[in-house]
């Protein structure tokens, strides 16, 4: 088996973790499947600068965030998200791929389920930052709470899904 066979196989395994990450910075889904080509070829093109093989994940969506933020600049968009928020996205799916033997659409379907198991206010919160992609500050407004109170229910949410997934994947320490 030769490197791009090697190659090949890497993608197939993280296609979903890349679309979905890319997903959260680009609205426009042509130009989410143009900037993860992008990535994959760039991440081909420099796999010798790779130093851990375990870092594979998380190198791939450097590659992603700096090819959608180059894309979004070159036609004069925005993210759809926040900095801060996208480093939050970077946060969950390092914790995601530390789980060890389980598959990212597992780890997905875990999130999902944990999402919908929030109780409504936290669950509210959550998928006006982390989906629909609102700032803070637009949320505290649109539910006539304190900005510190979002940003606290959103802190308080991580580490209930945190925990919840933890449960679903069967994780010792979780």
């Amino acid at each position: 088996m030769n490197g791009l066979d090697v190659y090949e196989i890497l993608v197939r395994e993280h296609q979903a973790m890349v679309l979905a990450y890319v997903s959260g910075i680009v609205d426009d889904h042509a130009l989410v499947e143009d900037v993860c080509q992008e990535a994959f070829i760039d991440g081909f093109r420099n796999l010798a600068a790779l130093r851990r093989d375990e870092s594979f994940p998380a190198w791939l969506r450097t590659i992603a965030r700096h090819r959608a933020l180059a894309a979004l600049r070159q036609r004069n968009r925005e993210a759809v998200l926040s900095p801060a928020t996208i480093a939050g996205m970077e946060e969950v799916f390092t914790a995601i791929e530390q789980t060890p033997g389980v598959g990212f659409s597992d780890r997905v379907a875990a999130l999902r389920t944990c999402v919908d198991q929030l109780p409504d206010a936290m669950r509210d919160c959550c998928r006006l930052h982390y989906f629909d992609g609102q700032r803070t500050a637009d949320i505290a407004e649109r539910l006539g709470q304190s900005l510190a109170a979002v940003l606290k229910r959103l802190q308080r949410a991580r580490e209930v899904l945190g925990d919840c997934i933890g449960r679903r994947l069967g994780l010792e320490d979780a």
